[in-house]
Order: C-alpha cells, then structure tokens, then sequence
C-alpha cells in the first residue's frame, strides 16, 4: 500500500470512531453537560413546535 492509502485508512478509521463516539453519547457539551444528541435534538423539538417527542 501506498503512504496516501494508509493515511486514507487511518483518517476513515479516526473519522468513524469519532462519529460513533458522537451518536452514541459519549461526547457533553461544555454548557449544560448534556450529550450532543440529546442537546440538539431538544432544539430540534423546540424549533418544529414539538413540546416533547410523540409517543408510539
């Protein structure tokens, strides 16, 4: 392999472990500690006049 193909391997690797990371909670914000998809999904809610999610 060439120098390029394993950065590309490697960049592609760090990017999905840090997506995963993301979706999965394990990354707070720094204001109210909560994690990222649960932050930006209450302003989600909040912008579309949703007071809370739908129940099933």
């Amino acid at each position: 392999m060439t120098e390029a193909e394993l950065h590309e391997i490697g960049r592609k690797g760090a990017v999905d472990a840090l997506e995963e990371a993301f979706h999965a909670g394990r990354f707070r914000t720094s204001n109210t500690g909560e994690t990222y998809p649960d932050y930006y999904g209450k302003y989600w809610d909040q912008a579309n006049g949703w007071s809370k999610p739908p129940v099933d």
